[in-house]
């Protein structure tokens, strides 16, 4: 499969579901803030420091890895089938899809709750002596 379908149009039925979880909210954030596609490997990444509280580098790489899998084998699923995105199998990319534009108020009403606590998980990135050791 090389580019997973999406729905022309997005039920605000699901949409608490959706955005009750704390990877597909975030996944759906990256794509809202950053440029559309993204590599699924940095969305990963992104998560993985908003997450935070990491000690070792060894211990972020674990992480990123479980959220790489549980972003393409769990959420990237349910999302492109909303069609809230769609995804590039072969070249590992992720898009906002078409539904996205119908949920963004829903998207950025979350994301405004949350903004203090990721800036400050970028924060402590940034300031760690370690760039590579999240705290």
């Amino acid at each position: 499969m090389e580019k997973q379908q999406e729905k022309a149009e997005f039920d605000p039925s699901f949409e608490n579901d959706i955005l009750a979880v704390q990877q597909r909210r975030h996944l759906l954030y990256c794509l809202s803030t950053y440029a559309s596609p993204m590599p699924l490997p940095s969305i990963a990444d992104q998560l993985t420091t908003w997450e935070g509280k990491f000690d070792t580098n060894t211990e972020y790489l674990q992480r990123r890895l479980q959220i790489y899998d549980s972003l393409y084998y769990n959420h990237i699923p349910v999302l492109s089938a909303e069609g809230l995105i769609s995804y590039d199998q072969q070249d590992d990319m992720v898009m906002r899809g078409g539904a996205i534009e119908q949920s963004r108020s829903a998207i950025e009403d979350r994301l405004s709750t949350e903004l203090s606590s990721l800036l400050r998980a970028e924060r402590n990135t940034v300031e760690s002596d370690n760039w590579m050791v999240h705290r």
